[in-house]
């Protein structure tokens, strides 16, 4: 009697193999749902972002009316010595570094760790709000955009890293000439426009860090989500035609 209630005590437990696979069985469910958090976190960040570029856009507009022209990304001249100075009429000293320069979705965001200012992560379409020395080019003015509702103004940009992490500015390569060719009007953009750098914290200058995707708001006012760079025409960067 004794010898059968042994035998089933040592039948009754959890074999060694039974135990591993309840093991694997609930790392695989555990990171199901991380995956699932994960992607519900990405895209409760994206509405956020997408109002921050609304924000931008309204800042933008208000200082069209007041300029007449687009302001550049970053505006300089020469002074009587023969310096170098920031005029202080740029997008960014323009509307600052609040809440919604910073783009919740970034590498980098909340508080900058040298004054507590947000972090800015939101580039200007070179093209429309590039670099100014001089007024050399002279800024753009929004008459001049015949197809505003094709052409970006401003979208999601990469940033430098520490320790300054900040927007890079642009949200595509800015050495390129700002005349675009008719004739190439739709070409699909590539990274030799929208360029990937690893000096960069992120890995290109349109990062597409809203689960796969990144957001963009044209010339009119209107705002799209691209999936991939290849969205993109070449008619969406050029004014000029």
């Amino acid at each position: 009697m004794r010898q059968g209630n042994a035998r089933q005590r040592r039948t009754s437990g959890f074999s060694l193999t039974e135990i591993l696979i309840v093991i694997v069985i609930i790392v695989i469910l555990a990171a199901v749902a991380l995956a699932a958090s994960r992607r519900m976190i990405y895209s409760a960040r994206a509405p956020t972002c997408m109002s921050n570029l609304r924000q931008l856009l309204v800042m933008v507009t208000l200082t069209v009316a007041d300029k007449g022209a687009y302001p550049p990304v970053l505006s300089q001249s020469t002074n009587e010595h023969g310096n170098t100075v920031n005029n202080g009429d740029d997008l960014y000293s323009i509307i600052g570094r609040a809440e919604y320069t910073a783009c919740p979705g970034a590498k980098f965001h909340g508080p900058h760790p040298q004054d507590g200012k947000p972090i800015t992560a939101y580039g200007a379409n070179p093209m429309v709000m590039g670099n100014s020395q001089n007024n050399n080019p002279p800024l753009v003015r929004p008459g001049q955009i015949t197809r505003p509702s094709e052409v970006i103004l401003l979208a999601d940009g990469a940033q430098f890293g520490l320790p300054n992490p900040r927007a890079i500015g642009f949200s595509a390569g800015w050495w390129l000439q700002r005349n675009g060719k008719p004739a190439d009007a739709e070409k699909k953009l590539t990274t030799a426009t929208i360029p990937s750098n690893g000096f960069w914290d992120e890995v290109s200058l349109m990062p597409m860090r809203h689960n796969g995707r990144a957001n963009i708001i044209f010339c009119d006012g209107h705002a799209v989500s691209i999936q991939g760079i290849g969205e993109l025409k070449e008619k969406n960067l050029y004014w000029n035609y």
